[in-house]
């Protein structure tokens, strides 16, 4: 909702930014008759262009409002928030984004489940077949990867962190919808 209402804000800061180029270059066509409509416009269209596209939606009092109304947040932040807190968004074992994220009940700290796996078979001894965490021996306990966490884990402390997921797939979404912001900005 919050994303839609900053996409009208914008193309209606757009609209409003070429209604004015429009008045400009009507009142510059008036003085000089011999001046080109055309090159005037867009000369005029396009410093708008620039100015509509250097507006901050975030600062609009509507956009603010539907921001405190869903949590205060404007959406300026490139990271992914909850509640109040900054969650981490890619894995400290494999340094990659997350992945089926798996969060440690010991500490908090979450891994993409393949990290956590490569780090319990390392535990393991050479030659082990396992190839799932639930086929790992609960007993296997291994360190947080994290820096200054001196947490452990175990197969049975790591617990599918579906609210990551879900903010992962809003964090994509989002990031599709800039693109398609960019692609609107760059057509108009």
């Amino acid at each position: 909702m919050q994303k839609s209402l900053k996409n009208l804000v914008k193309l209606e800061n757009m609209a409003t930014a070429h209604g004015a180029a429009c008045e400009r270059a009507a009142q510059q066509v008036s003085a000089d008759l011999d001046a080109d409509v055309s090159a005037v416009f867009n000369a005029e269209a396009s410093k708008a262009t620039q100015t509509a596209a250097r507006s901050r939606t975030s600062h609009d009092p509507r956009v603010k409002a539907v921001a405190q109304l869903l949590g205060g947040d404007t959406g300026d932040e490139d990271e992914v928030q909850a509640v109040g807190e900054r969650l981490q968004s890619t894995c400290p074992v494999l340094a990659t984004p997350l992945v089926n994220p798996l969060r440690n009940t010991g500490c908090g700290h979450v891994y993409s489940y393949q990290g956590a796996l490569q780090l319990l078979l390392q535990r393991l001894p050479p030659g082990s077949k396992f190839t799932a965490i639930d086929q790992i021996p609960a007993a296997t306990s291994v360190r947080c990867p994290v820096a200054g966490c001196n947490k452990n884990f175990t197969p049975r402390t790591l617990k599918r962190d579906y609210a990551v997921e879900h903010l992962q797939r809003l964090r994509t979404a989002t990031s599709r919808q800039d693109d398609d912001d960019e692609e609107i900005d760059m057509i108009l």
